[in-house]
């Protein structure tokens, strides 16, 4: 399993860490983990932590399913979440679309590329 999904009481946020290879099934599972763990703790923020992970198998048309996924699995629309991206990957500079696209969906989601950016963007900005 190329992900792990974990709460950060200090933080009140539910952390995704990705490594290894990430396909469409393994995106939709650790999704399906975040939000069912989120919503037993009581937190809107989420932390996916892709800097470790090694290649992304998931084609652009496909982010457009995402946002309708969070809907279905009880993602509430004034969460937010931040995304830490390896420094260097060819396919991850269309994760910018998956931004557009929740965006457009009303979910707050924001692209980092270090893990201390995307914690201070979840503590400073306020929840809509």
């Amino acid at each position: 399993m190329p992900w792990e999904v974990d709460y950060s009481a200090e933080e009140d946020l539910v952390e995704v860490v990705n490594t290894g290879v990430l396909t469409p099934e393994e995106m939709i599972a650790e999704s399906k983990a975040a939000i069912e763990l989120a919503r037993q703790k009581g937190t809107k923020r989420y932390l996916v932590n892709g800097s470790q992970r090694e290649r992304l198998e998931v084609f652009p048309h496909r982010f457009g399913e995402l946002p309708k996924l969070y809907e279905k699995l009880g993602m509430e629309k004034d969460s937010k979440a931040a995304m830490v991206l390896p420094m260097k990957s060819d396919f991850d500079e269309g994760m910018s679309l998956f931004e557009t696209v929740c965006k457009r969906s009303g979910y707050d989601v924001k692209i980092f590329q270090t893990r201390e950016e995307a914690i201070g963007w979840l503590r400073e900005e306020p929840q809509r």
